[in-house]
């Protein structure tokens, strides 16, 4: 799969439970659990407080950190 030079890098997934911070989109700035990934999609779901209710939210993987 790589040459004997090639160095092989951790994934940069969050796990579930994981917790994360949102830093797109109109929601930037909130904090939230990661409740799913799916990381051949490139997707998070991420459980964040919006009025008072945890909400799921599916957002792209590059939107938290």
């Amino acid at each position: 799969i790589a040459s004997e030079d090639e160095v092989v890098r951790f994934s940069q997934y969050k796990k579930e439970g994981d917790r994360v911070q949102i830093v797109g989109g109109p929601l930037s700035g909130r904090e939230g659990i990661v409740i799913k990934t799916n990381p051949r999609k490139k997707r998070i779901k991420v459980g964040v407080r919006l009025l008072g209710e945890i909400q799921i939210i599916d957002l792209g993987a590059e939107l938290v950190v």
